[in-house]
C-alpha cells in the first residue's frame, strides 16, 4: 500500500515540476507590485487633486455672484 502513495505522489510532483518548467516566471522581469502600485496611486491622486480644485472654484465662483449680485445686479439691469 505504501508503494501505491509514493507512486501517486511521484507523480503529482512531475507534473508540478513540468508545470514549474513551462512558466519559469523568473526570466519575466516583470515589476514589483509596489513600483505598480506606487505608480497608479500617483496618477489617481493628481486626478483628484484636479478635480477637487474645480468644483472649489466653482463653488466660490457661484457664491461670490449671489453675494455681490445685489451690488452689480441692479447695475446692469437699470441700463
Amino acid at each position: 500500500m505504501k508503494s501505491d502513495l509514493d507512486d501517486q505522489a511521484s507523480s503529482l510532483r512531475d507534473l508540478v515540476n513540468k508545470r514549474d518548467d513551462k512558466n519559469n516566471y523568473d526570466d519575466m522581469r516583470l515589476p514589483t507590485r509596489r513600483k505598480m502600485h506606487q505608480k497608479k496611486r500617483k496618477r489617481d491622486t493628481r486626478k483628484k487633486i484636479e478635480l477637487i480644485s474645480v468644483l472649489l472654484f466653482l463653488f466660490l465662483f457661484i457664491v461670490a455672484v449671489f453675494l455681490l449680485f445685489p451690488i452689480w445686479g441692479a447695475f446692469i439691469f437699470s441700463s
